[in-house]
C-alpha cells in the first residue's frame, strides 16, 4: 500500500512540475535608437497586465520569462515615447526600435518655497 501511495503521489509531483514549466516561455530580443541604431541601457521591459519585467543589459539584450496567457511587451524609456507595445504572438524574439521624445525638458527649476533663512544662518552662502 505504502508503495501504490508513493508512487502516486510521485507521478503527482511530476505532473503538477511539468504544468508549471509549461506556464512561462523564454522571450529574448534587443532594442535600439532609431536615429542612432546604437542601444540605450536599462530600458524597461514589461509584460503587461503582470508585473513581470526585466531591464536591458548595456547592448540593448534583454531575456524575460513570459507567463502565458499574456500577449504584449511593454518597453519604456525616459527621453523616447512613452510607451512601445509589441504582440508577441508566437515569436521567441523580439526586437524593437524605440524613437526619441521631441517633448523633452528644457530646464528645471528647484524651489525651497516657505523656508527663511538668513544669510548668516545658511552654511553654503558665501
Amino acid at each position: 500500500m505504502k508503495r501504490v501511495l508513493f508512487t502516486s503521489f510521485l507521478l503527482v509531483a511530476i505532473l503538477q512540475l511539468h504544468q508549471s514549466m509549461a506556464q512561462v516561455r523564454p522571450i529574448t530580443g534587443r532594442e535600439t535608437d532609431v536615429a542612432t541604431n546604437q542601444p540605450p541601457p536599462g530600458v524597461t521591459v514589461l509584460v503587461k497586465g503582470t508585473t513581470v519585467g526585466t531591464a536591458t543589459s548595456a547592448d540593448g539584450s534583454y531575456d524575460i520569462q513570459f507567463p502565458e496567457g499574456s500577449n504584449t511587451l511593454a518597453f519604456s524609456f525616459i527621453s523616447y515615447q512613452s510607451i512601445v507595445e509589441r504582440n508577441i504572438g508566437n515569436a521567441n524574439t523580439i526586437d524593437v526600435a524605440l524613437a526619441t521624445d521631441a517633448e523633452q525638458l528644457q530646464e528645471v527649476v528647484v524651489t525651497a518655497l516657505g523656508i527663511e533663512r538668513s544669510r548668516n544662518e545658511l552654511a553654503y552662502s558665501a
